[in-house]
């Protein structure tokens, strides 16, 4: 996460001015990203992807509302009257307007679509902190979800996560497993669509791992080839990396197993009195003085000088 040091401010000034509608603008805060330091530049960059999946929903409420307008005059304007009536010349005139309202429509969305696709270009490409893989992992997930694996967006977040998943590494992901293991999982299951990532995904597995992903693992290690966009030196690479990634994480496994084994509390229970080794005598209040262990032959009472 970005250090709280960072002005929030100036990181949503930054982000607004790289959607900008002006070219000039955009272009300056481009440049600005240069300058920044590490963790403004992380904050723009997990600022701007959320704020550009909202500029879309903005962008395309404003034309469906246009859209909405330009249907309802042009609804109207059938029912002033006939062609004949009102004259050929207006009737083509409202026709002609009504195309370039939806042509300048169409050129507004087209443009903020590409200006929005500019600024996340421009941040993924400066962009150089390991810290931002979860959320471009996270954020790729939806976007392929949303709009495929053929959009701009998608597309450039692979590009950068082929760049910055290599600087991960097993102790960035500590003990905070179980997010890691939701995005990074789905690499290790069906057919590669992106080699490079599922070899990183390979390589961390030790350490965010489990048994269903050992499944998955023992699954890449034995595959021969999956055909397809996947080439024959691929499939080599990825059999040898899951070999290695498959000895990896059980022994993480094995380890992780006899840890909770030794920390596990003891099932023993204490002894009832009856089997203890030391124990009262139950007739010591009993005994009378008279049976008490003595001497077999006592000496007289005055000593050994009381006989002469």
């Amino acid at each position: 996460m970005p250090n709280q040091t960072v002005d929030s401010e100036r990181v949503h000034d930054q982000v607004q001015q790289l959607f900008s509608w002006q070219a000039e603008v955009r272009k300056a805060a481009q440049n600005a990203l240069e300058s920044a330091d590490e963790e403004e530049r992380l904050a723009i960059t997990e600022a701007v992807l959320p704020e550009a999946r909202r500029d879309v929903w903005r962008v395309w409420a404003i034309a469906w509302l246009m859209l909405a307008v330009i249907g309802a005059a042009f609804f109207l304007s059938q029912n002033t009257g006939d062609p004949v009536s009102r004259g050929y010349p207006e009737y083509a005139l409202t026709w002609l307007c009504v195309v370039c309202v939806g042509a300048a429509i169409h050129v507004c969305v087209a443009n903020r679509l590409a200006n929005r696709q500019g600024a996340i270009v421009a941040v993924l490409d400066r962009a150089t902190d390991y810290r931002l893989v979860y959320t471009l992992l996270a954020y790729r997930v939806r976007m392929a979800e949303r709009f495929g694996e053929t959009s701009p967006t998608y597309l450039s977040l692979t590009s950068a996560l082929e760049r910055l998943l290599p600087l991960v590494t097993l102790e960035h992901i500590g003990d905070d497993k179980a997010p890691w293991r939701r995005i990074l999982s789905p690499f290790l299951e069906g057919p590669p669509s992106n080699p490079q990532l599922t070899m990183e995904a390979l390589r961390l597995a030790p350490a965010f791992g489990d048994g269903r992903t050992l499944k998955s693992v023992e699954r890449l290690a034995q595959q021969y080839e999956w055909g397809g966009a996947v080439a024959i030196a691929a499939c080599m690479q990825i059999r040898k990396a899951a070999a290695e990634s498959e000895a990896a994480l059980q022994a993480a496994l094995e380890r992780q197993r006899q840890n909770t084994t030794l920390l596990r509390p003891s099932d023993a229970t204490e002894e009832p009195p009856s089997v203890s080794l030391l124990r009262p005598s139950l007739r010591a209040a009993d005994d009378s003085p008279d049976e008490l262990l003595r001497p077999e032959h006592p000496e007289p009472r005055g000593g050994p000088e009381s006989t002469i």
